[in-house]
């Protein structure tokens, strides 16, 4: 059980303080264009080497064009699990028709028998 005489107490004040620290956010790469232009709070830099990596939120074009193909490529699956559902809710429904189908094969008196086996023939299930 907690007891709130010895948890510490954070105001909105300093919750919001605290989390506010330098002001900026990085970007984030799903919402920003391809090319970001660079930010006014960020220091020059002063070897600006092809060497440098840039940073790890900074999309290349190689990731932005993988990210397409995964995107796309998760279209695809989905549009392949929606057909899939499709078939798997008509097999539970042939699968109904057949059960009540048999149930009333077995339920059926022997005279009554050849009259149901016709019906059924007729209808696909046997």
């Amino acid at each position: 059980m907690s007891q709130s005489h010895t948890e510490p107490h954070v105001s909105g004040q300093e919750l919001r303080a605290a989390l506010a620290g330098s002001g900026s956010s990085r970007p984030n790469p799903l919402m920003a264009p391809t090319e970001a232009p660079p930010s006014s709070d960020a220091p020059p830099s002063s070897d600006p080497s092809p060497s440098s990596d840039p940073p790890a939120w900074e999309w290349t074009s190689d990731e932005q064009v993988e990210l397409d193909e995964l995107r796309a490529s998760n279209a695809e699956l989905e549009s392949q699990l929606e057909q899939l559902r499709g078939s798997a809710a008509d097999a539970r429904a042939r699968e109904h028709e057949a059960r009540t189908a048999l149930r009333r094969l077995a339920d059926a008196r022997p005279w009554q028998r050849r009259a149901v086996v016709a019906e059924l023939t007729g209808r696909g299930l046997l």
